[in-house]
C-alpha cells in the first residue's frame, strides 16, 4: 500500500520484496570498473500511478520508487542505500500482454534525485552523502513495462537518523532546532 496524491494506492501485484541479495553493477560516474552492490532490506516503496488521461496532462509517465539498504560486494563494509526508480504501467494495464504495456515504454526519464546527486558529487559537496555510483537501464520482456526505464542509485550511509518532511515538522520545536 502507498500514497499517490493523497489517496491510498493498493497495487497487489507490483512487489518488490524478492530483490533482497540481488546484485546490481552501477557504472557511473565512469566507474571503471563498475561497482556492484547488493540489494539489503527494503526500507519503502511509493508509486506514482497514472491514468491514461492524467499520463497526457502530465510530464513524465508512472513510476515505482523503492529504496533497499545495500552494501558494495567487493566490501561489505561499504554501506549504503539504493533507490531504484521503474516505470510502472498505466492504471488498468498492468495485467495486459507484454507487447500492450511495452507500447508505454519512455526509454528515459532521470529524476531529480539523481540529477541533483550527481550535480553535487561533481562538486564535491559534503553536506549531502556521497554519491556511490548510478546507472540507467530499461526493462527487460518480463518487467512491468517491457522497454521502459529502470534508473538506480546508490549512497553512502552516514550517521544519523532519517527524518523526512511529515516526521520533521511534527516533532517539538527543540528538536527541529
Amino acid at each position: 500500500m502507498s500514497r499517490s496524491r493523497g489517496f491510498v494506492v493498493t497495487i497487489p501485484s507490483i512487489n518488490f520484496d524478492h530483490l533482497g541479495g540481488t546484485e546490481i553493477k552501477l557504472d557511473q560516474p565512469s566507474l571503471s570498473p563498475p561497482r556492484t552492490f547488493v540489494i539489503g532490506e527494503k526500507i519503502s516503496e511509493d508509486y506514482q500511478t497514472m491514468t491514461q488521461e492524467e499520463y497526457e496532462r502530465q510530464p513524465g509517465p508512472p513510476f515505482a520508487v523503492i529504496k533497499f539498504s545495500c552494501h558494495s560486494l567487493l566490501d561489505p563494509t561499504q554501506q549504503g542505500f539504493m533507490r531504484i526508480y521503474m516505470q510502472i504501467p498505466l492504471d488498468g494495464t498492468l495485467s495486459s500482454v507484454p507487447e500492450v504495456r511495452a507500447q508505454q515504454a519512455v526509454s528515459q526519464c532521470t529524476h531529480t534525485e539523481l540529477k541533483a546527486l550527481v550535480s553535487l558529487d561533481r562538486e564535491n559537496c559534503m553536506a549531502v552523502p556521497k554519491l556511490l555510483g548510478y546507472g540507467e537501464g530499461l526493462q527487460g520482456v518480463e518487467e512491468f513495462v517491457p522497454g521502459g526505464y529502470i534508473n538506480y542509485v546508490a549512497w553512502e550511509r552516514v550517521p544519523g537518523e532519517p527524518v523526512d518532511y511529515y516526521t520533521f515538522w511534527k516533532r517539538d520545536f527543540e528538536y527541529r532546532q
